[in-house]
């Protein structure tokens, strides 16, 4: 099965539709998160990593619990003081879940 994904047509069509969501979505992260201190946008378009110079665990726990936004704490990539974002959802979800997020850092600065 694996063998008929990877460098098939099924794995062009993946391919695309990623690229195509993330051309869609990544603008709202870079907007999001453009000279805020603690980011350097990455080199590939798909997730990103935010220092906010502090355990960020109890943030992460919070925005989840209150607005079932999803954003994972740098703990769990040696970075305690940081948060992983990603943007897979639906188009919508991640529009909203930045919205979320945009709420939740201003009101934790």
């Amino acid at each position: 099965m694996a063998a008929q994904v990877v460098g098939g047509p099924l794995c062009e069509t993946l391919l695309a539709r990623s690229r195509e969501h993330l051309r869609r979505v990544w603008p709202h992260v870079e907007a999001l998160l453009h000279g805020r201190p603690g980011w350097t946008p990455p080199d590939a378009p798909c997730l990103t990593f935010l220092d906010l110079g502090r355990p960020t665990a109890p943030f992460a726990e919070d925005l989840l619990r209150t607005t079932g936004t999803l954003i994972v704490p740098g703990v769990h990539f040696g970075a305690p003081e940081g948060i992983r974002i990603a943007c897979f959802a639906p188009e919508a979800e991640v529009e909203a879940g930045l919205a979320h997020l945009a709420d939740a850092l201003e009101a934790w600065a």
